[in-house]
């Protein structure tokens, strides 16, 4: 997951974003209000069984379910941070995945952006920190070889 933030992370400090958001590991609800910034926050939503590809091979495809919620400060900082993690999402490249265990964090692997859809959360009576609420949620699907 660290490899997901960070590649957004850098995509968002690129255009402009930078010091106006952070990413955290949970939900602002112990955070001041209103928020002083926008917060964004990674959630693994699902992990599907791993499916054998290759008859009798070791090729095999791993999906998982993953969110990027957004809690803006403004409603126009996360509608317009949300779209910019929806674009970089929709765009087709591949998400580097980092060997984080080594000092330069290399490169070791590459895993497709499948389904990506952004929604805005609406509660009747929200919390402060509800109401500028966001969502991208989306697939990954890795293709690897296991050894037995």
């Amino acid at each position: 997951m660290q490899s997901l933030q960070d590649w957004v992370q850098a995509d968002l400090d690129a255009k402009g974003y930078s010091g106006v958001y952070e990413m955290k590991d949970s939900f602002p609800r112990d955070n001041a209000n209103p928020l002083k910034k926008t917060i964004i926050v990674l959630t693994n939503i699902t992990a599907f069984p791993v499916r054998d590809r290759e008859l009798g091979g070791p090729l095999v495809q791993e999906n998982m379910s993953f969110s990027f919620d957004v809690f803006g400060a403004t409603e126009k900082l996360g509608l317009n941070i949300r779209r910019q993690v929806e674009e970089l999402l929709k765009n087709g490249k591949l998400l580097p995945l980092k060997d984080f265990s080594t000092a330069s964090a290399a490169v070791v692997d590459k895993v497709i952006i499948g389904d990506v859809f952004g929604n805005r959360l609406t509660f009747a009576d929200p919390r402060p920190w509800q109401q500028h609420w966001h969502s991208v949620n989306f697939d990954i699907e890795d293709w690897y070889n296991i050894t037995f």
